[in-house]
């Protein structure tokens, strides 16, 4: 299965929409309750926020562009959401990441303590970015596939995957 979307993670007991305003997208009103596949489907309307224990995680097929749909000059983010993730990551780990086979763009993003200390970006197999020191949970995945590396890599730094597939996510619009 190919995706086409990004997902935030961050491990916090903030209410939803409070996030969302802490992360630049303000408007936002609970309109209903979405399933796994449309969480993370191509053709979701809104964010998709599921929490589970400690930790939120939120989808999002626009790639958390907002209204203004200009894309980042290089990285995983616009400057404004890259900035909130790191003034976030000073509080509780955040992990980021893209995931566009239609694009062939993979790319995650890792932040503590106030920094982004781990950026992974490719396009069509080329490494565009690749910062900071492999994270431990790197170094234990076995899939070779980028997009199943990502996935993992998420399901090793938050919740595991049986869970994030078998979650109830709050669509915020």
């Amino acid at each position: 299965m190919s995706w086409n979307t990004s997902v935030l993670a961050l491990n916090t007991t903030r209410h939803a929409q409070e996030l969302l305003a802490e992360l630049g997208f303000p408007n936002t009103d609970l309109e209903t309750e979405v399933d796994f596949q449309e969480a993370g489907s191509r053709t979701l309307s809104g964010m998709a926020v599921g929490r589970f224990d400690d930790w939120i995680l939120i989808w999002d097929a626009h790639f958390f562009l907002g209204d203004t749909q200009i894309p980042p000059a290089h990285g995983l983010w616009s400057e404004q959401l890259e900035e909130r993730l790191r003034r976030l990551s000073r509080d509780l780990p955040v992990f980021g990441a893209v995931l566009s086979g239609a694009g062939g763009t993979y790319g995650f993003a890792y932040y503590e303590h106030g920094a982004r200390v781990r950026a992974h970006l490719a396009v069509d197999d080329e490494v565009l970015l690749d910062e900071g020191t492999p994270l431990p949970a790197e170094q234990t995945l076995s899939e070779e596939d980028e997009e199943q590396r990502i996935c993992a890599l998420l399901a090793a730094l938050s919740v595991p995957w049986s869970v994030i597939e078998a979650g109830r996510y709050r669509l915020y619009g």
